[in-house]
């Protein structure tokens, strides 16, 4: 068992402003650019204008980046279709290496192994997948032709280098707890009358670092990116990869002090489903 953090994001134009993203078309109101926005909205996607012929998103990032992980959010139109991971010193992908090969899974199946190239489907939809990691300046994710009157469409799309600590984090820890919230009122007879209930995933997940080395992948992927307000995705235990969920960061002060009984450095992670889907 191992945790996964993922919240760096080659796609996002906000966190990688001077990153330009292109693709093979783009319907009018279904641009490239809203792979990358973190937007859970299934009609908030990118999607080509032909369909049934292979169709691509690229990134040209600004400088040389590493990547291990990339992820496809849930509301995406691919079970079963053939996806491709590219990377290439050369923006017209002359020349590349293929990362990762895909068939998009369509079924949720318990225990299901985050390992190098074997995609994980979440229980809410959403992909993860770890590949052996790779460095380049452009990024290209390719679908196979998907068959007539079929053309793919993408809701959230991530790439990049994910942090798995060196040491699991400290029990008692839970990958499932959960917020219920709604408004209610008690009649003087204690009955309750309450609005729709909604629940989200909740929890902190608490890491003790190894060192100033691993602390330096901290303050990146912690301090500069999720504690920035990105949302980063959560594989809790790497051997149950179909629990992963996508969490953002509540309002608050935090930090990696040194802990009194740890020689180095502990961190605590308070995370919050971003967007639970609507049920």
């Amino acid at each position: 068992m191992s945790a996964r953090f993922l919240a760096e994001s080659f796609f996002d134009p906000t966190m990688f402003p001077s990153h330009t993203l292109t693709s093979s078309e783009e319907a009018t109101g279904k641009e490239v650019e809203r792979v990358g926005s973190a937007r859970r909205q299934a009609r908030d996607h990118w999607t080509p204008t032909t369909d049934n012929v292979a169709s691509w998103v690229s990134v040209a990032c600004d400088r040389t980046r590493y990547a291990d992980t990339f992820a496809l959010d849930r509301g995406h139109n691919l079970d079963g279709k053939t996806v491709r991971l590219r990377v290439s010193d050369h923006s017209d992908f002359a020349t590349y290496t293929e990362v990762a090969t895909i068939t998009v899974p369509s079924t949720v199946y318990y225990g299901s192994r985050l390992d190098v190239g074997v995609p994980v489907r979440t229980e809410e939809g959403a992909v993860v997948c770890a590949f052996n990691g790779h460095a380049g300046k452009y990024w290209r994710l390719v679908v196979d032709a998907m068959g007539a009157s079929t053309k793919p469409k993408i809701v959230g799309l991530w790439v990049g280098k994910s942090w798995t600590p060196d040491i699991n984090p400290v029990r008692p820890w839970d990958d499932e707890a959960r917020e219920l919230a709604f408004d209610s009122v008690v009649s003087p007879s204690l009955w309750s009358a309450a609005e729709r209930k909604a629940q989200r995933k909740s929890t902190a997940v608490t890491v003790r670092l190894s060192g100033e080395q691993e602390y330096s992948d901290v303050r990146y992927h912690i301090h500069s990116l999720y504690w920035r307000g990105y949302a980063m995705w959560y594989v809790a235990d790497t051997n149950k990869g179909e629990r992963s969920w996508l969490a953002m960061s509540p309002a608050g002060t935090f930090g990696a002090p040194y802990d009194t009984e740890w020689l180095n450095r502990t961190i605590q992670i308070p995370l919050v489903e971003h967007e639970p889907e609507p049920r």
